[in-house]
C-alpha cells in the first residue's frame, strides 16, 4: 500500500470512489486503492506524512501516525446535499402555510399528482403545453 503512494492519482479525482463490480474487486488487495492523491488529503489537514515512510507494523508506534489517526477520527462526514434538501424544504413550507391541516392537504395532493405523472419533467411539461411531443 505504502509503494502504491507513489503512483499518480488523477489531478481531479471523482468524489467518490468508482468501482468495477465485477468479482475481480474481491481479488485486489487495499493498496490498490492507494495512490499520490492521499498525500495531498494529509497535506489539506495538515497532517504529517514521516510515518508513510517508516515500515506500516511500526506505524502504531510512531507520533505522526497517532496524529493522522485522531484527525482523521475526528472528521464529521456530513451529507451537504442532504442537509440542503431537508433545509430548503423546512423554509418553503414554512412559507406555504401556517395551517397544518392545509399543509397536510397540500402534500396529498402533491402525492397524488406525482402518482399520476411519475415522468413530469419540465421539459415534458413545456412541451405539453406548447403543443409539441
Amino acid at each position: 500500500m505504502v509503494s502504491a503512494l507513489k503512483d499518480k492519482g488523477q489531478e481531479n479525482p471523482p468524489p467518490r470512489i468508482q468501482l468495477d463490480p465485477t468479482p475481480t474487486n474481491t481479488e485486489r488487495k487495499t493498496g490498490r486503492f492507494c495512490h499520490s492523491n492521499f498525500t495531498k488529503l494529509l497535506d489539506n489537514f495538515g497532517v504529517s506524512q514521516k510515518f508513510l515512510h517508516q515500515d506500516p507494523e511500526k506505524w502504531k508506534d510512531l507520533p505522526e501516525f497517532a496524529e493522522a489517526s485522531k484527525t482523521f477520527q475526528n472528521i464529521k462526514v456530513v451529507n451537504d446535499f442532504a442537509e440542503r434538501g431537508v433545509a430548503l424544504m423546512q423554509e418553503y413550507n414554512a412559507l406555504l402555510t401556517k395551517n397544518e391541516e392545509q399543509h397536510q392537504f397540500l402534500l396529498q395532493v402533491i402525492e397524488e399528482h406525482r402518482k399520476r405523472s411519475p415522468f413530469a419533467t419540465n421539459a415534458s411539461l413545456m412541451s405539453t403545453e406548447t403543443g409539441q411531443q
